[in-house]
């Protein structure tokens, strides 16, 4: 299995997957791994008729020192085993969000016709740091950062709160990223991450072992 279940959330890392006999570098397996990991719970929780815990702990690089190269290997599996893909791309990923969010608020309504319901306008755009109409896996891996400090303080984006884990507050706090009306904060916060972390360098590094990209 993919995920362990403790209590009333399910647990996934990436100590354990698919490229265990791979990927060489055991920081880039450990993302891959957790990325695919990942990928397979959500698959989860919308197919299988025992629906996994809707709460999770996913630790998306390994314990210890924060490993940029765990985090290149985390997003390009998140990209499809892509480097880069374009915003138009990550746009209509967050449209089909954005549908499902309209679905779940006409349930809702249907329920309580006075009931409070967000309608949410994403896009991507944030993310394409250099605006080439591109995102690459080290503007990608900004998010993945950002979700992880707002999972201490859902408010700020603070770098003390960084320990290579995401729950549910994180995910849900980081949505606000994308909405078209927090886009220049949003470019800003991510900016800010790229350049403290020097993600390019990171994700030459990455590129330049072919091994990182294995399939």
């Amino acid at each position: 299995m993919v995920y362990s279940v403790s209590g009333n959330k399910a647990i996934i890392n990436g100590q354990n997957g698919i490229y265990d006999k791979k990927v060489n570098n055991q920081e880039v397996k450990y993302g891959r791994n957790a990325a695919n990991n990942y990928t397979a719970y959500t698959k989860n929780i919308a197919n299988s008729p025992e629906m996994p815990p809707l709460q999770f702990e996913y630790r998306y690089i390994p314990q210890g020192k924060y490993s940029t190269q765990a985090l290149m290997g985390n997003a390009y599996e998140e990209l499809g085993q892509r480097t880069e893909v374009s915003v138009a791309e990550l746009n209509q990923k967050l449209n089909q969000d954005k549908q499902k969010i309209e679905e779940l608020n006409k349930q809702i309504l249907a329920r309580n016709p006075e009931s409070s319901v967000a309608h949410p306008d994403f896009a991507a755009d944030a993310l394409d740091l250099n605006e080439d109409g591109k995102v690459d896996i080290g503007e990608y891996a900004t998010s993945t950062m950002a979700a992880d400090m707002l999972d201490g303080n859902p408010s700020k984006c603070d770098i003390t709160n960084l320990d290579g884990v995401i729950t549910n507050k994180g995910e849900d706090a980081s949505m606000g990223l994308y909405m078209k009306q927090n886009m220049k904060n949003a470019k800003t916060v991510f900016n800010d991450i790229h350049k403290t972390f020097q993600l390019d360098k990171a994700m030459n590094e990455f590129k330049s072992n072919l091994n990182n990209m294995s399939k």
